[in-house]
């Protein structure tokens, strides 16, 4: 038998950017950034460096309108955009740069991410549809699916 080549050994699949969200009963709700799948040293190296320029400014988001996202359309989500324009700037690039469709979506990329929170678990559009506005307190690297965060980034609250 052949051994593991040492260069797919550094693969991390499925990675997206995410922020945690302040204040609420769900401790893991967090608005989806982007999709930057997977990641191999150097890059994810280049993804924390570029997120940590970002986290030089507070990141707050006005919630919008219900949606359903995914492959099937089946992924209930709200959308939300940035309220601070440099800010919504600086992510914009961050999209530019790193951004992807998560496996199985086939429409084509977004000229803009589609910022998101996502409402699978119970609770939370409840929760959220009483809020116009959502502060987030730390920015998270993290494979899709039930994993904790490769690192966090904390961000300033004002």
């Amino acid at each position: 038998m052949a051994a593991p080549s040492s260069s797919s050994s550094s693969i991390i699949p499925n990675l997206y950017v995410g922020a945690r969200v302040k204040c609420t009963a769900h401790p893991n709700l967090h608005v989806t950034l982007a999709y930057v799948g997977d990641c191999d040293e150097k890059r994810l190296f280049s993804v924390k460096q570029a997120l940590m320029v970002r986290a030089d400014m507070p990141l707050r988001f006005k919630l919008g309108e219900w949606a359903l996202f995914g492959p099937k359309n089946d992924i209930p989500v709200i959308k939300c955009t940035i309220t601070l324009k440099t800010a919504a700037s600086l992510w914009q690039s961050f999209y530019d740069a790193y951004g992807q469709l998560p496996p199985g979506w086939t429409e084509p990329k977004p000229a803009a991410q589609n910022y998101h929170v996502t409402l699978k678990r119970p609770g939370v559009g409840e929760e959220l549809r009483e809020k116009e506005e959502i502060v987030c307190t730390e920015l998270f690297l993290e494979q899709l699916g039930p994993h904790e965060p490769i690192f966090r980034i904390p961000l300033p609250e004002r």
